[in-house]
């Protein structure tokens, strides 16, 4: 008799299941695997054949950062630092690369007939026929950026090689003309406009300069401080000299009517006895001492020792003469003084140097005077100047600023016109030789590996389904008993 420890070890050991399992069930369900798989296989390798050959067209295309990419701005002075995000300005290449309307463009140049025949005989609507075909062609488009790069890589599949090639290629070349539109900013003709504007104002301003110094005289303001500084300094030395002059002779005016006053209009002209010359040669020493005292007089003051000395010898010498003019009075014959005419005539002319020296003086007032007041509105006449210069100055630089933008923008707009975008082709698309799809051999394989699993699968179904018994462990498992015989049938 078995014991329980026996039965409890078949059981546990019935349970697990265990290769030789797996191989009596493929084995026992061999046709039904082997039917499955080979169904699978055949439906695989019939599709892998009969599905139509997929090409796919490549092309790179090296987007530099150039011009389209720097702001330019249309007012002000000078253009901002603007850092290029690199990243963005890829991602904006792949939209526009990948937009509806740049697909629209190649369709309409190579026809939706020709691209997708197969829609224009579903479909009678034109706009709904290229709104599928636009749709369909953006999901075969691939555009992506090469790592770490400034390269576009734009790829498409289609099942006839030489319309893949040239839709890629077409693609690249209304890609470049795009973007030019895109980035182009077409305004010469409001830069050219702005340029006129300033000239005008240039030359305006220009012009009031020239005209307002050709007003006013002026040719440098520090020029002509300096002129009126010089003039006004060498003025006033002549004013201060001629007021010295007119002191001068004030006093010797006064001098001469002084000596007029004590001088007798008639003196003895000539004696009986002719002898007597002393009297004569002490009215010649007395005329060479008054016309000395003028002299001292013209060079000092009265108070002066030089003068007192000349004056102490005309007092002797004239007292002198009235002495012997006494003794002699009975032989001398009297007539007009020629001193004193002699003096008259120099007061005369003294008088008129005084009135010329006061004309002159009054005359440089004036004219001193006059540059003053010009000094004085020179300053206005500086802050007006300034202002003009200001205003040229900034007319100058907004014509300069503008012609400046206005050459570059006609530039870049020639440059857009023959199509010259920061864009290069690195590789243009070929026409491919091999299909991308299908790929035979690996989707034979993939069909053999599932016909397989699922036969196998399919197999441990069938025996799931079955309710019988394969081994005898399971219905030693099922009714708790130990197997005691078994009996093995052949056919």
């Amino acid at each position: 008799m078995i014991s329980d420890s026996t039965l409890r070890s078949w059981e546990a050991s019935s349970r697990v299941l265990s290769l030789r399992d797996v191989f009596t069930v493929l084995f026992k369900h061999q046709n039904v695997i082997l039917t499955v798989f080979i169904v699978t296989l055949g439906l695989t390798a019939f599709v892998t054949l009969v599905q139509a050959p997929v090409y796919e067209a490549y092309s790179s295309v090296l987007i530099k950062i150039g011009r389209e990419h720097i702001y330019r701005s249309e007012v002000g002075q000078s253009n901002p630092t603007i850092s290029i995000d690199r990243a963005a300005t890829i991602n904006s290449e792949i939209r526009i690369a990948s937009s509806a309307d740049l697909i629209k463009k190649v369709l309409e140049y190579l026809t939706v007939e020709t691209v997708y025949p197969d829609l224009s005989r579903q479909t009678s609507t034109p706009g709904r026929t290229l709104e599928e075909a636009i749709m369909k062609f953006q999901y075969h488009l691939s555009v992506s950026q090469a790592k770490d790069s400034n390269v576009l890589e734009i790829t498409w599949q289609h099942e006839d090689p030489i319309i893949a090639a040239k839709a890629v290629n077409l693609l690249v070349e209304f890609l470049k003309e795009k973007h030019l539109r895109i980035y182009s900013d077409p305004n010469t003709g409001f830069l050219e406009k702005q340029v006129q504007f300033y000239k005008q104002k240039f030359d305006k301003s220009k012009a009031d300069l020239e005209t307002f110094k050709r007003i006013v005289g002026l040719s440098s303001l520090e020029d002509e401080r300096r002129l009126f500084l010089e003039q006004i300094k060498e003025m006033d030395t002549t004013l201060k000299t001629v007021q010295h002059d007119i002191q001068g002779q004030r006093s010797k005016l006064r001098s001469l009517k002084t000596q007029k006053g004590s001088m007798p209009t008639s003196i003895s002209l000539s004696s009986v006895n002719q002898g007597n010359t002393s009297i004569d040669k002490a009215k010649s020493e007395l005329l060479d001492l008054r016309r000395r005292e003028q002299e001292l007089l013209a060079k000092y003051k009265e108070r002066s020792r030089y003068v007192k000395e000349v004056r102490e010898e005309i007092a002797i010498i004239s007292q002198f003469i009235q002495l012997e003019e006494g003794r002699h009075s009975d032989r001398i014959t009297k007539g007009n003084n020629p001193i004193f005419q002699q003096l008259e005539m120099e007061i005369v002319a003294g008088e008129a140097n005084l009135q010329s020296l006061f004309s002159k003086e009054q005359e440089i007032t004036r004219q001193l005077m006059e540059l003053r007041y010009k000094l004085r509105n020179l300053e206005s006449q500086e802050q007006e100047l300034e202002a003009l210069d200001l205003n040229l100055a900034m007319d100058r630089k907004n014509y300069e600023t503008y012609l400046y933008k206005w050459e570059e923008a006609r530039v870049s707009e020639e440059m857009d016109r023959l199509n010259l975008a920061n864009m290069s082709v690195i590789q243009a698309a070929m026409v491919p030789l091999h299909p991308v799809k299908p790929q035979k051999i690996l989707y034979v394989f993939l069909g053999a590996l599932a016909g397989l699993v699922g036969g196998v699968g399919f197999g441990f179904v069938v025996e799931f389904l079955e309710g019988g018994y394969t081994r005898p462990e399971y219905l030693t498992r099922d009714l708790g008993l130990p197997i005691l015989a078994r009996i093995i049938q052949k056919a």
